[in-house]
């Protein structure tokens, strides 16, 4: 045991107390300090998993806009033609313009789609430029079942809410 104590004026057992005392008081000290660290370090380790929580948002956000933008690109051009029944080398190459980034914000099946409708649109095109004959099936498929299937490959990705089924 150490003799410290001894040098110092008055009952030595008071100090040792004391510096008991204290050295508790040091310990809870550091106790409330840690106890308080590790309560800021778990609601640090929160708040980064809501940031990036928000992130993902932020950029699901994103891509769901730009993904907005060539699906109404899309329904536009097909909307223009099925109300004039003509389509313009113009009104093609917008297309194709406006939606080049198709590739990397879908699957095959939607690009594939987007790459059918202008190759369709070009063949009207070309074709009711020489002869009327023959149009009628791509004017179907431009003006009907590309809409159906622009709403069903395109809906896949566009999709926000979930299905609510029967509980």
């Amino acid at each position: 045991m150490a003799r410290w104590c001894v040098d110092l004026p008055g009952d030595p057992a008071w100090w040792q107390a004391l510096a008991g005392i204290l050295q508790a008081a040091f310990a809870i000290a550091i106790f409330v300090v840690t106890r308080r660290y590790v309560k800021l370090t778990g609601d640090l380790v929160t708040l980064q998993g809501e940031v990036i929580a928000l992130q993902r948002q932020t950029a699901q956000r994103e891509l769901y806009d730009r993904r907005v933008k060539v699906y109404d690109t899309t329904r536009t051009f097909m909307a223009k033609f099925s109300r004039d029944v003509k389509i313009e080398f113009r009104d093609i190459q917008e297309l194709l313009r406006d939606t080049r980034e198709a590739e990397f914000l879908f699957e095959k099946d939607a690009t594939g789609f987007i790459d059918e409708l202008w190759h369709k649109a070009n063949e009207h095109r070309v074709r009711s430029t020489q002869s009327p004959l023959g149009l009628e099936a791509l004017e179907e498929w431009l003006m009907v079942t590309s809409y159906q299937d622009a709403k069903r490959i395109f809906g896949r990705y566009l999709k926000i809410a979930e299905d609510i089924g029967p509980q």
